[in-house]
């Protein structure tokens, strides 16, 4: 299981960390043909090759990365011929789960584990912590991007006049840059460790917190899309956090078994 631990945390690295928005730009404006496209091909063979080579020099181990880089070439580039409009979210998460099933099939082939996660209790745990961590931060910010992408409001859809409409203005220039998604990682990490340390009750104060932060910006907004936007957006974030929280320790459980 360390072998998969290893290249599915290399994978979330380069897909989501070590991926920047021009790249993603370029992809979905030149397709198979951006340059872009290779670059990210490539960050992925490396982590790749680090994530085997920290695990053993077998030759067709090592094989396994350059074997991983091409699959993950070829379900980028269907991924990028297919997202038309209306059906990305549902391709996005295909993506993921193509790439996700690769890992796992290779890993399984080399390191056979799906039927057996009794071996190497410490490194994986350690492991799955990491993997943990990946996926309440910058992957669950990606995917809450994505799942509310269609309601994100746009200040020109919302109905203002005059001095109102200066003030909206002025409120979104002098917002913190990415500070949404800074403080959407914060909280599930803090509802990550409430939930390890089964301190359940924090989780209840957390949101609570939340709630009265947000509260004047949610009766103070002119809006109904941008409150309903909030609640989603913040009920998804707590959501998500829950869900990676019971992951961890049912799989915590298993290999302690």
């Amino acid at each position: 299981m360390i072998l998969f631990l290893k290249l599915l945390l290399a994978h979330l690295i380069g897909d989501f960390l070590l991926q920047f928005d021009s790249w993603v730009t370029d992809k979905q404006t030149r397709k198979h043909r951006s340059p872009m496209l290779y670059a990210h091909v490539l960050v992925h063979l490396l982590l790749y090759i680090g994530a085997v080579l920290t695990t053993g020099l077998e030759p067709l181990l090592l094989l396994s990365a350059f074997l991983l880089a091409g699959s993950h070439l070829v379900i980028d580039i269907a991924k990028l011929h297919l997202s038309f409009p209306g059906y990305r979210n549902m391709v996005f998460f295909a993506d993921q789960l193509l790439h996700f099933l690769c890992i796992l099939l290779l890993a399984n082939h080399f390191e056979p584990f799906v039927l057996d996660l009794l071996n190497h209790f410490g490194k994986d745990l350690l492991l799955l912590q990491l993997t943990s961590i990946a996926l309440l931060t910058f992957v669950s910010s990606q995917v809450i991007k994505v799942l509310i992408s269609q309601w994100t409001p746009v200040a020109n859809q919302v109905q203002h006049s005059g001095d109102l409409q200066e003030q909206h203005r002025a409120e979104e220039e002098s917002a913190l840059p990415n500070a949404g998604s800074y403080i959407g990682m914060l909280e599930r990490l803090f509802i990550f460790g409430f939930m390890i340390s089964g301190n359940l009750a924090g989780i209840g104060f957390l949101i609570t917190a939340k709630s009265v932060f947000r509260f004047g910006e949610i009766r103070d907004s002119r809006s109904r899309k941008l409150t309903e936007y909030i609640l989603i957006g913040t009920l998804l974030s707590f959501g998500i956090a829950i869900l990676i929280g019971y992951f961890y320790l049912e799989m915590k459980k298993y290999l302690r078994n």
